[in-house]
Protein backbone atom coordinates (compact mmCIF):
# COMPACT_ATOMS: atom_id res chain seq x y z
CA UNK A 1 0.00 0.00 0.00
CA UNK A 2 1.52 3.40 -1.06
CA UNK A 3 -0.03 5.66 2.24
CA UNK A 4 0.11 9.38 3.18
CA UNK A 5 -0.35 10.46 6.54
CA UNK A 6 -1.17 14.02 7.45
CA UNK A 7 0.65 15.45 5.06
CA UNK A 8 1.37 19.16 5.08
CA UNK A 9 3.12 21.25 2.09
CA UNK A 10 4.07 24.89 2.62
CA UNK A 11 5.87 26.89 -0.23
CA UNK A 12 7.00 30.49 1.32
CA UNK A 13 3.47 31.94 2.35
CA UNK A 14 1.57 29.22 0.55
CA UNK A 15 -0.28 26.18 1.82
CA UNK A 16 -0.29 23.92 -1.14
CA UNK A 17 -2.09 20.79 0.46
CA UNK A 18 -3.00 20.63 4.35
CA UNK A 19 -3.40 17.66 6.33
CA UNK A 20 -4.08 15.14 3.89
CA UNK A 21 -4.67 11.26 4.77
CA UNK A 22 -5.24 9.21 1.48
CA UNK A 23 -3.73 5.60 1.26
CA UNK A 24 -3.35 3.87 -2.41
CA UNK A 25 -4.31 0.20 -2.96
CA UNK A 26 -2.87 -2.72 -5.35
CA UNK A 27 -5.66 -3.73 -7.66
CA UNK A 28 -7.73 -0.76 -7.46
CA UNK A 29 -7.63 2.62 -9.49
CA UNK A 30 -8.09 5.78 -8.04
CA UNK A 31 -9.04 9.09 -9.28
CA UNK A 32 -7.87 13.01 -8.10
CA UNK A 33 -10.26 15.65 -9.14
CA UNK A 34 -10.61 18.91 -7.58
CA UNK A 35 -10.81 22.91 -9.55
CA UNK A 36 -7.35 23.92 -10.30
CA UNK A 37 -4.87 24.72 -7.79
CA UNK A 38 -6.70 22.30 -5.31
CA UNK A 39 -3.17 20.38 -4.92
CA UNK A 40 -3.75 17.30 -6.93
CA UNK A 41 -0.19 17.58 -8.61
CA UNK A 42 1.28 18.26 -5.37
CA UNK A 43 -0.43 15.58 -3.64
CA UNK A 44 0.59 13.10 -6.55
CA UNK A 45 4.25 14.41 -6.78
CA UNK A 46 4.57 13.79 -2.83
CA UNK A 47 3.57 10.17 -3.13
CA UNK A 48 6.00 9.73 -6.01
CA UNK A 49 8.78 11.21 -3.29
CA UNK A 50 9.54 14.23 -6.00
CA UNK A 51 7.63 16.85 -3.54
CA UNK A 52 9.19 17.80 -0.38
CA UNK A 53 6.52 17.94 2.49
CA UNK A 54 6.37 20.27 5.56
CA UNK A 55 4.61 17.74 7.95
CA UNK A 56 3.59 14.05 7.69
CA UNK A 57 5.05 10.78 6.33
CA UNK A 58 4.71 8.73 3.34
CA UNK A 59 4.95 5.04 3.61
CA UNK A 60 5.16 2.31 0.43
CA UNK A 61 4.68 -0.71 1.91
CA UNK A 62 5.10 0.27 5.31
CA UNK A 63 8.51 1.42 4.69
CA UNK A 64 8.62 5.47 4.64
CA UNK A 65 9.76 6.73 1.54
CA UNK A 66 12.53 8.66 1.96
CA UNK A 67 14.06 5.28 3.04
CA UNK A 68 14.18 3.84 -0.54
CA UNK A 69 17.07 4.54 -3.00
CA UNK A 70 16.08 6.44 -5.97
CA UNK A 71 16.36 3.12 -8.32
CA UNK A 72 14.40 1.02 -6.25
CA UNK A 73 11.39 3.27 -5.61
CA UNK A 74 11.91 3.77 -9.58
CA UNK A 75 11.50 -0.25 -9.67
CA UNK A 76 8.51 0.21 -7.50
CA UNK A 77 6.38 3.00 -8.68
CA UNK A 78 6.24 5.32 -12.15
CA UNK A 79 5.09 8.79 -12.83
CA UNK A 80 3.78 10.46 -15.78
CA UNK A 81 3.80 14.08 -15.05
CA UNK A 82 1.22 16.43 -17.31
CA UNK A 83 4.08 17.22 -19.19
CA UNK A 84 7.57 15.62 -20.16
CA UNK A 85 9.89 17.80 -21.85
CA UNK A 86 11.95 15.92 -24.19
CA UNK A 87 14.39 18.12 -26.85
CA UNK A 88 16.78 15.85 -28.02
CA UNK A 89 16.00 13.91 -31.59
CA UNK A 90 15.32 10.78 -29.74
CA UNK A 91 13.48 7.75 -31.45
CA UNK A 92 10.52 7.05 -29.71
CA UNK A 93 11.65 3.55 -29.45
CA UNK A 94 14.52 4.87 -27.32
CA UNK A 95 12.07 7.15 -25.37
CA UNK A 96 10.29 4.19 -24.31
CA UNK A 97 12.90 2.25 -23.42
CA UNK A 98 14.24 5.00 -20.99
CA UNK A 99 11.43 3.13 -18.75
CA UNK A 100 13.64 0.16 -17.91
CA UNK A 101 16.70 1.97 -16.87
CA UNK A 102 16.12 1.56 -13.20
CA UNK A 103 15.94 -2.11 -13.97
CA UNK A 104 19.55 -1.73 -15.79
CA UNK A 105 22.26 -2.10 -12.85
CA UNK A 106 24.77 -0.57 -15.01
CA UNK A 107 24.51 -3.01 -17.81
CA UNK A 108 23.32 -2.94 -21.21
CA UNK A 109 19.60 -3.55 -22.43
CA UNK A 110 18.29 -7.16 -22.45
CA UNK A 111 16.26 -9.21 -24.85
CA UNK A 112 13.73 -9.18 -22.04
CA UNK A 113 13.92 -5.34 -21.93
CA UNK A 114 13.38 -5.09 -25.46
CA UNK A 115 10.80 -7.50 -25.44
CA UNK A 116 8.84 -5.59 -22.74
CA UNK A 117 9.16 -2.59 -24.52
CA UNK A 118 7.68 -3.89 -27.35
CA UNK A 119 4.54 -5.03 -25.45
CA UNK A 120 4.29 -1.72 -23.82
CA UNK A 121 4.14 0.32 -27.76
CA UNK A 122 1.45 -2.45 -29.00
CA UNK A 123 -0.48 -1.79 -25.67
CA UNK A 124 -0.69 1.71 -26.10
CA UNK A 125 -1.67 1.89 -29.75
CA UNK A 126 1.85 3.41 -30.96
CA UNK A 127 4.22 0.47 -32.01
CA UNK A 128 4.30 1.64 -35.47
CA UNK A 129 6.05 5.04 -34.46
CA UNK A 130 8.62 3.30 -33.03
CA UNK A 131 10.99 4.65 -35.45
CA UNK A 132 9.85 8.24 -35.80
CA UNK A 133 11.50 10.97 -34.00
CA UNK A 134 10.01 11.69 -30.95
CA UNK A 135 9.88 15.42 -31.66
CA UNK A 136 7.91 15.05 -35.08
CA UNK A 137 4.88 13.66 -32.63
CA UNK A 138 1.68 15.05 -32.42
CA UNK A 139 0.90 16.10 -28.40
CA UNK A 140 -1.42 13.27 -27.98
CA UNK A 141 1.18 10.77 -29.79
CA UNK A 142 3.97 11.85 -27.34
CA UNK A 143 1.40 11.51 -24.42
CA UNK A 144 0.67 7.63 -25.54
CA UNK A 145 4.45 7.36 -25.64
CA UNK A 146 5.06 8.55 -22.33
CA UNK A 147 2.64 5.96 -21.07
CA UNK A 148 4.42 3.20 -22.55
CA UNK A 149 7.72 4.26 -21.13
CA UNK A 150 6.40 4.49 -17.73
CA UNK A 151 4.70 1.13 -18.05
CA UNK A 152 7.83 -0.13 -18.57
CA UNK A 153 9.14 0.65 -15.43
CA UNK A 154 6.78 -1.76 -13.33
CA UNK A 155 5.69 -3.90 -16.18
CA UNK A 156 7.10 -7.05 -14.48
CA UNK A 157 7.34 -5.70 -11.05
CA UNK A 158 7.53 -9.15 -8.64
CA UNK A 159 5.53 -6.96 -5.92
CA UNK A 160 3.09 -4.27 -6.23
CA UNK A 161 3.63 -1.98 -8.80
CA UNK A 162 2.34 1.86 -8.52
CA UNK A 163 0.88 3.98 -11.28
CA UNK A 164 1.13 7.77 -10.78
CA UNK A 165 -0.56 9.41 -13.84
CA UNK A 166 -1.50 13.00 -13.39
CA UNK A 167 -3.92 14.12 -16.38
CA UNK A 168 -3.08 11.44 -18.80
CA UNK A 169 -5.65 11.94 -21.11
CA UNK A 170 -5.36 15.79 -21.63
CA UNK A 171 -3.93 15.72 -24.93
CA UNK A 172 -5.87 12.19 -26.15
CA UNK A 173 -8.60 12.26 -28.79
CA UNK A 174 -11.94 10.39 -27.32
CA UNK A 175 -10.72 6.83 -28.71
CA UNK A 176 -7.42 7.20 -27.10
CA UNK A 177 -9.21 8.77 -23.44
CA UNK A 178 -10.77 5.50 -23.38
CA UNK A 179 -8.63 3.01 -24.32
CA UNK A 180 -5.48 4.64 -22.01
CA UNK A 181 -8.14 3.97 -19.22
CA UNK A 182 -8.81 0.60 -20.31
CA UNK A 183 -5.14 0.29 -20.10
CA UNK A 184 -4.52 1.67 -16.84
CA UNK A 185 -7.64 -0.86 -15.64
CA UNK A 186 -5.91 -3.77 -16.51
CA UNK A 187 -3.05 -3.03 -15.05
CA UNK A 188 -5.15 -2.75 -11.79
CA UNK A 189 -6.85 -5.71 -13.01
CA UNK A 190 -3.07 -7.33 -12.62
CA UNK A 191 -2.21 -6.19 -9.09
CA UNK A 192 -0.88 -2.56 -9.72
CA UNK A 193 -2.17 0.34 -7.49
CA UNK A 194 -2.97 3.26 -10.07
CA UNK A 195 -3.40 7.43 -9.27
CA UNK A 196 -4.97 9.04 -12.01
CA UNK A 197 -5.34 12.92 -11.87
CA UNK A 198 -8.37 13.67 -13.50
CA UNK A 199 -10.67 16.66 -14.97
CA UNK A 200 -13.49 14.55 -16.23
CA UNK A 201 -15.76 13.60 -14.40
CA UNK A 202 -17.95 10.92 -16.37
CA UNK A 203 -14.25 9.27 -16.70
CA UNK A 204 -13.82 8.88 -13.39
CA UNK A 205 -17.21 7.31 -12.67
CA UNK A 206 -16.26 4.97 -15.50
CA UNK A 207 -13.15 3.84 -14.61
CA UNK A 208 -12.31 4.23 -11.08
CA UNK A 209 -12.97 2.77 -8.00
CA UNK A 210 -12.44 5.28 -5.40
CA UNK A 211 -11.97 9.15 -5.74
CA UNK A 212 -10.55 11.90 -3.66
CA UNK A 213 -11.78 15.29 -4.08
CA UNK A 214 -9.18 18.35 -3.37
CA UNK A 215 -10.40 21.65 -2.64
CA UNK A 216 -7.61 24.73 -1.70
CA UNK A 217 -5.57 21.94 -0.57
CA UNK A 218 -7.37 19.70 1.75
CA UNK A 219 -8.85 16.61 1.28
CA UNK A 220 -12.90 17.68 1.17
CA UNK A 221 -14.08 13.66 0.55
CA UNK A 222 -13.12 10.34 -0.37
CA UNK A 223 -14.72 6.63 -0.94
CA UNK A 224 -16.71 5.08 -3.40
CA UNK A 225 -16.72 6.97 -6.54
CA UNK A 226 -20.31 6.45 -7.60
CA UNK A 227 -21.25 7.51 -3.52
CA UNK A 228 -18.91 10.19 -3.37
CA UNK A 229 -18.83 12.28 -6.36
CA UNK A 230 -22.92 13.62 -5.76
CA UNK A 231 -24.74 16.72 -7.32
CA UNK A 232 -24.47 18.29 -3.86
CA UNK A 233 -21.08 18.08 -3.08
CA UNK A 234 -19.82 19.16 -7.05
CA UNK A 235 -21.82 22.18 -6.43
CA UNK A 236 -19.64 22.93 -3.35
CA UNK A 237 -16.28 21.82 -4.63
CA UNK A 238 -16.45 23.29 -8.03
CA UNK A 239 -19.07 25.59 -7.92
CA UNK A 240 -21.08 24.71 -10.63
CA UNK A 241 -24.59 23.25 -10.92
CA UNK A 242 -25.04 19.67 -12.15
CA UNK A 243 -27.55 16.60 -12.66
CA UNK A 244 -27.29 13.29 -13.28
CA UNK A 245 -28.10 11.36 -16.39
CA UNK A 246 -30.16 7.74 -14.81
CA UNK A 247 -27.88 4.74 -15.98
CA UNK A 248 -28.92 3.99 -19.80
CA UNK A 249 -29.37 0.12 -20.85
CA UNK A 250 -26.17 -0.89 -21.99
CA UNK A 251 -23.56 0.67 -19.55
CA UNK A 252 -25.70 1.26 -16.36
CA UNK A 253 -23.42 4.32 -15.11
CA UNK A 254 -25.08 7.93 -14.06
CA UNK A 255 -24.09 10.61 -16.52
CA UNK A 256 -23.13 13.98 -14.99
CA UNK A 257 -23.78 17.28 -16.62
CA UNK A 258 -23.48 20.98 -15.94
CA UNK A 259 -26.60 22.72 -15.87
Amino acid sequence: MLEASHITVQIGQATLLSDVSVSLKPGEVVAVVGPNGAGKSTLLNVLSGDQKITQGEVRLEDKLLTDYSRQMLAKKRAVLPQQSSLAFPFSVLDVVLMGRSPHLDGGAETEKDYRIVHKALAATEVEHLAGRIYTTLSGGERQRVQLARVLTQIWDCSDPGYLLLDEPVSALDLAHQHSMLKLVRKFAEDGAGVLVVLHDLNLALQYCDDVWVLKAGRLTADGKVDKILTAQLIENVFDVSVAFVSPDELSGRRVVISL
